[in-house]
């Protein structure tokens, strides 16, 4: 992430089956990044990370339990 800060774009691919990597995704970028996934039954989503995804992303982040 700190590449993207410094104004370098950068892509990071994950392979397989992470239906939570958008959550930390959207809080560690800066603001106006892109984050895009794949919605299972949807397709593919593409949302651009503002202090609205970021305030989201940390209430569900939050609501989870430690185990």
């Amino acid at each position: 992430m700190e590449l993207s800060i410094n104004g370098a774009s950068v892509l990071i691919r994950v392979t397989g089956e992470e239906d939570l990597a958008p959550i930390p995704m959207h809080l560690l970028s800066p603001l106006g990044s892109m984050v895009i996934y794949g919605q299972p039954g949807e397709g593919v989503v593409t949302q651009v990370v503002d202090l609205d995804t970021k305030d989201n992303c940390r209430r569900i982040l939050n609501a989870m339990k430690a185990v």
